[in-house]
């Protein structure tokens, strides 16, 4: 038998009307006509109202009575189905207005049902129904078959509208009946109506519908993989198959029924979310997690008439191997430590994970050596790598491992611990000077992150100031006067300070016209045969924009290049003693060739004269005098010879000085005859 139908007693039954009086409830007995129940309400005043109720249609039979509890006890209250709850959580469905009794405060207890959909609102007192006869029987008469064709007649009728007008359906389900106990499901207050005969077989088929609908079966899990899931189920079971003709059946299982599947995952919070809505048994899930527990529903309608939510089902997607986690990040470095963090897979977030870390050293130079080892291995999020050396980078990668297997490594990340303040920086240099600009580099280390280049105006007398602040390692200072000089100077910093600024250098530009520079003049002692000069710069050009000169001498055949570079001085060499030069000088600056400089000649310094050949006889030598003549020797030391030396030696070998004078020739005179005689012949100039 269905606990949901109705059913209902037939005869005369005699009804004990309890009145609100001083001497207590006295019962009293009533004629009805056969099938009618008769209601007795006292109202407010105390006035007995009577109350004659129209048969309802068949309803399934309460509990069975003895007839000895009939005869010693009062027949406790009969509902013939569910009495109305006041909240869920779990609705059951409720029968149709005309069906149900009418509403009552909860702590009144045997209220009898109220048969009609259009009774009064106004709240019956207690009545207590009479003794059950002692044979009851269900009986199939002519309200059962007239509710059940109507039934059939309104579910082809709601069939015929939906085709012609889909998008009109008339709603059999009151909205003041669903907010009032807070759930969706049908449940309808009865009341009085102009039509409330139509009213009550909408509200027939929507409670039988809802029934219907209400019986599904839980949903079967397929298929399952790590991202996805097959779910199936059956369309709803027919109820109470017992007390529904085979035709009103059919028509239930010929509805087009809409599934709405709903799934969650099982964390602490839990929110539903429509994942299919169609007509189909059957969906495929996807987008969903490893190894993570889901819980999935199923509730089925028909237009706007919904059954309960099917009982769930939970499943557990398969676990994966993870995918490369990213790299870890830097939280906080001292000289010696590093605290890197990482965040866990996302993939897998249910499944138990196990970090590996790995380092590898940079060296001082910036190369890797490519050797990682791992440092440590466990599910937390951060670890602090201690015992590192200062201002040294160090390359970490990290990788994932769970039950499944090991993940790739993630992108190597290259972190530096910290260092001491730089030292002292180099000077800028000079990569290339223009007329009204600059172009500076400097040398960039290992643990520079970034730069300061400061310039001075010694004609503007405003100290120096901030030219570049950066990381790059050249910068080209423009906006500058031509042919005036600059100063400047550079400071490097980290993270952990600044350094101190390096030496000051002083750079110039370029002029507008290049000017020749000074003549060559001899710098210290003029040698016989070597001497050293030096010149000025061009007037209107620093000395420090110029790239080199070009120092030229004649020797008597024409100028010729004997230095060429960035000094302003030189040393010549192998000259000729007391020979005059002619020297000369120019220079090349980024402007280009300047003009040569006035010619200037230099004299290297005079000697003795050279050997004078030997002396030779004129004629024959005579017994007492001989006569000689000799030739100029063969330099003259860069001074004319001033006079000639004789000398004699006899042979008693002592020398005498016979001849001093310019001429080359003289007679010796005084000589013995026959004896030998030697001669010797020197010159004589300024010098010696």
């Amino acid at each position: 038998m269905c606990n949901h139908m109705p059913c209902t007693f037939h005869g005369h039954p005699g009804m004990r009307m309890v009145q609100n009086n001083s001497t207590g409830p006295v019962p009293l007995q009533l004629q009805v006509p056969s099938g009618h129940l008769v209601q007795q309400v006292v109202d407010e005043n105390g006035t007995v109202r009577h109350f004659l109720l129209s048969p309802p249609m068949p309803m399934p039979v309460g509990p069975h009575y003895s007839p000895s509890h009939a005869s010693s006890a009062p027949m406790t209250q009969y509902y013939p189905y569910p009495a109305p709850t006041y909240g869920p959580p779990h609705f059951q469905p409720q029968p149709p207005s005309h069906m149900q009794p009418a509403l009552s405060p909860p702590n009144i207890p045997g209220i009898l049902p109220h048969p009609a959909s259009h009774c009064n609102n106004e709240s019956p007192q207690e009545l207590d129904a009479s003794p059950p006869p002692s044979q009851m029987y269900i009986q199939k008469d002519e309200s059962y078959q007239c509710s059940t064709y109507k039934f059939r007649r309104k579910l082809e009728s709601r069939s015929r509208d939906k085709l012609m007008l889909p998008n009109q359906s008339s709603s059999l389900l009151s909205k003041k009946g669903k907010k009032l106990y807070g759930y969706d499901e049908p449940y309808h207050i009865g009341g009085s109506s102009a039509s409330g005969s139509n009213a009550s077989e909408d509200e027939e088929v929507s409670w039988i519908m809802s029934d219907y609908l209400s019986n599904l079966r839980p949903p079967m899990v397929t298929e399952l993989s790590p991202y996805s899931v097959m779910v199936s189920w059956k369309p709803p079971e027919l109820p109470c198959t017992s007390e529904l003709d085979p035709a009103t059946c059919a028509t239930l299982q010929q509805s087009e029924i809409m599934y709405e599947v709903m799934l969650c995952e099982k964390t602490k919070e839990t929110r539903f979310k429509s994942v299919y809505s169609g007509m189909d048994h059957h969906c495929n899930i996807t987008s969903l997690k490893p190894a993570t527990e889901y819980y999935i529903c199923i509730q089925a309608s028909v237009d706007d008439v919904r059954g309960n939510t099917a009982k769930g089902i939970t499943f557990k997607t398969k676990t994966v191997e993870p995918e490369a986690p990213q790299p870890p990040r830097l939280c906080a470095r001292t000289k010696n430590s590093l605290t890197l963090k990482w965040s866990s897979n996302c993939d897998s977030p249910n499944s138990k994970i196990t970090y590996i870390l790995e380092c590898d050293e940079v060296s001082q130079q910036g190369y890797s050596r490519n050797n990682f080892s791992p440092i440590y291995t466990g599910p937390l999020k951060q670890y602090k790598v201690t015992k590192l050396s200062p201002a040294t980078g160090y390359r970490f990668r990290l990788a994932a491992m769970n039950e499944k297997g090991k993940s790739s490594f993630s992108e190597i990340c290259c972190y530096f611990t910290s260092g001491n303040i730089p030292s002292q920086p180099s000077p800028p240099i000079l990569k290339q000077a223009y007329i009204n600009r600059l172009h500076l580099e400097w040398e960039r280390r290992t643990f520079d992150d970034d730069f300061n280049l400061q310039i001075e105006d010694e004609n503007m007398r405003h100290g120096f100031l901030t030219a570049y602040s950066g990381r790059d390692n050249h910068f080209i200072c423009s906006g500058l006067k031509g042919n005036t000089e600059y100063k400047f100077r550079l400071m490097a910093s980290n993270e952990e300070g600044s350094s101190p600024w390096s030496k000051t250098v002083t750079f110039c530009t370029l002029p507008d016209k290049l000017s020749c520079p000074g003549k060559p003049i001899p710098k210290g002692r003029i040698h016989a045969s070597c001497f050293r000069v030096t010149w000025d710069p061009p007037k209107d050009c620093r000395h420090s924009s110029i790239n080199k000169y070009i120092l030229e001498i004649d020797r008597g055949l024409g100028f010729e290049s004997v230095y060429t570079g960035a000094d302003n001085e030189f040393f010549l060499e192998n000259l000729l003693p007391g020979t005059t030069y002619k020297l000369r000088v120019a220079c090349i600056t980024a402007a280009g060739h300047s003009p040569y400089s006035d010619v200037n000649n230099i004299t290297t310094a005079a000697v003795s004269p050279g050997k004078c050949a030997l002396p030779k006889l004129q004629g024959k030598p005579e017994a007492s005098f001989v006569c000689l003549d000799w030739a100029h020797p063969e330099h003259d030391g860069g001074s004319a010879v001033a006079e000639y030396e004789v000398d004699m030696t006899s042979p008693d070998n002592v020398t005498l000085q016979v001849y001093k004078g310019p001429e080359t020739s003289c007679i010796v005179n005084n000589l013995l005859p026959g004896r030998p005689y030697l001669f010797q012949v020197r010159a004589y100039n300024r010098v010696g």
